[in-house]
């Protein structure tokens, strides 16, 4: 039992009762052991002096009591096995959350890739075109066009090879449910300033078709027949599906040909146009002249050229189912020479498979004259011949 009962019951060793703040003299504390039945003091020992702990701490002997700072060099504590792998998956779960919002926010605005702007829509398909992408060109199309037939890469890359796309610039764009496109763009020779009409579908824009509607207009079930477009035959319906650009116009028939100067489109550009891509836009119509072909024009001259020359032989002032005539002279005394057959005009259209010609070209002649002197003279003769154009061959007929 200790003798010696320290006198601030409660307190800290070395506390004065009165005041707990207040340090005063450490005093020994007495232990019960072997020497005290001496009454002497057996192995004293001092308490370290204490550290008072930051307001509302809590030391080591609980709450309210002063903390023990840790000796120099003692070890850390260390951390939990838990919490490096708990920050880790904190940190992932923050990135995927940054990253959702930030897909949110670009969507919200219309940044979505190649088609979340209606002018990075455009961009987009046009250069679809170029890279003679037919499938990708089409997906930028809200609606399907009823034939593909036209749209296929090896025809696209005709189109593209015939008529580079260039100088695409998108002039305005506006959004909304239904947005707008303000473009220019050159096609070969021709160039466009043209405004389409844009759809949204989800988060991407979409052009209202990828394809031109095309009906070609002919007078005659003949013609539409012949007809060739981007070296395919007009389908059964009479329409045509195609992307902007050239059209390449021919004909199945070897002896015609689509004349560039006697066909247009509904803008006059003789291409199948950027207009066609609009929702507000009507179906093309496309009016087509056939010619003969070169070779057909040959084998009318030279057909021609025959007749002529049986014209030219004859000795008579008025040859019969000639064009020539002449009075002045004795009969049986002429001599005529024919007009050069390559002057005839053979640019007309091939209608119904018909060609009609008609003109006047110059004969010279020399005959002699009722007084016995010799004559020199010319006749302009009137010339009228139809030309008949089969798949096979051509005919020449005279009135």
């Amino acid at each position: 039992m200790n003798p010696n009962p320290p006198s601030n019951p409660g307190g800290y060793p070395g506390q004065d009762p009165s005041d707990p703040h207040e340090q005063t003299q450490l005093r020994p504390t007495w232990q019960s052991g072997e020497n005290a039945q001496f009454g002497a003091p057996s192995n004293p020992q001092y308490p370290a002096q204490p550290a008072f702990a930051p307001p509302g701490g809590q030391g080591p002997q609980g709450p309210g009591a002063p903390g023990f700072p840790p000796a120099p060099g003692a070890p850390k504590k260390p951390r939990p096995g838990w919490l490096i792998p708990a920050l880790i998956g904190g940190g992932a779960v923050l990135l995927v959350i940054v990253l959702i919002a930030g897909i949110a926010i670009v969507k919200s605005v219309g940044g979505g890739g190649d088609t979340g702007s209606p002018g990075a829509t455009v961009k987009a398909y046009f250069a679809a075109l170029q890279a003679g992408d037919a499938k990708k060109a089409l997906s930028y199309g809200k609606e399907a066009p009823a034939s593909t037939e036209l749209l296929t890469d090896e025809v696209l890359r005709k189109q593209r090879d015939l008529a580079p796309i260039k100088d695409l610039k998108i002039v305005s764009e506006s959004g909304g449910y239904m947005g707008t496109v303000h473009l220019t763009v050159t096609i070969g020779q021709v160039s466009y300033d043209e405004e389409l009409s844009m759809e949204k579908v989800g988060d991407d824009w979409k052009l209202a078709t990828a394809a031109v509607q095309l009906k070609p207009y002919f007078s005659y079930d003949s013609d539409k027949k012949n007809v060739t477009i981007l070296g395919k035959p007009l389908p059964e319906s009479g329409v045509v599906y195609v992307f902007p650009g050239a059209l390449d116009l021919g004909s199945s028939n070897k002896n015609l040909v689509a004349q560039k100067s006697k066909y247009s489109s509904t803008d006059d550009k003789g291409q199948a146009s950027v207009k066609g891509l609009s929702r507000f836009s009507v179906s093309g119509s496309l009016n087509i002249g056939f010619g003969l072909s070169d070779a057909a024009k040959t084998s009318v001259r030279q057909q021609i050229a025959a007749r002529y020359s049986a014209c030219a032989a004859s000795k008579d002032g008025y040859p019969s189912g000639c064009p020539q005539s002449d009075f002045s002279g004795e009969k049986g005394t002429y001599s005529w020479t024919a007009p050069n057959v390559d002057e005839i005009d053979l640019s007309g259209d091939v209608r119904d498979g018909q060609l009609s010609i008609s003109g006047s070209q110059v004969w010279n002649f020399t005959a002699t004259g009722r007084d016995g002197r010799p004559i020199t003279g010319s006749d302009s003769g009137y010339v009228s011949s139809t030309v008949t154009v089969t798949a096979d061959a051509v005919a020449v007929s005279s009135r």
